[in-house]
């Protein structure tokens, strides 16, 4: 099964996007922290808040990433443990990378690793 490039499914800004986004954010946020902690392995609000980057041009990423680090910030501040601000930014670095990887590659098409997409990163 064929899928189209990320160029070509691109969707403009959309405030109603942006506010689902964060909404789920903030619940998966303050969920994972208080179930797990601030040093959880795997942080799944990170997942939210990549997948409209990838929907997006990366100059339209601050009006994700900016309120979704003051949320995250906020979130391990009152539930969790640590630096909320840096810890908030080594999620927001991680998130950015991985967009710019899923970007760089292409776009994430079926199978979801292949050699040819591995090798356009390399």
């Amino acid at each position: 099964m064929q899928t189209e490039p990320v160029s070509t499914i691109l969707r403009p800004f959309s405030f109603k996007m942006l506010l689902i986004t964060l909404v789920a954010y903030i619940a998966t946020a303050t969920c994972s922290t208080i179930a797990f902690g601030t040093t959880t392995p795997v942080w799944y609000s990170n997942a939210i808040l990549l997948a409209p980057l990838l929907l997006r041009t990366p100059r339209l990423w601050p009006l994700y990433l900016l309120p979704g680090w003051a949320i995250n910030a906020t979130i391990i501040e009152t539930f969790g443990d640590g630096n909320g601000p840096l810890l908030a930014l080594a999620d927001l670095v991680e998130i950015v990378l991985a967009a710019a990887l899923v970007r760089a590659t292409g776009g994430i098409r079926s199978p979801i690793v292949s050699a040819v997409q591995f090798a356009r990163v390399t």
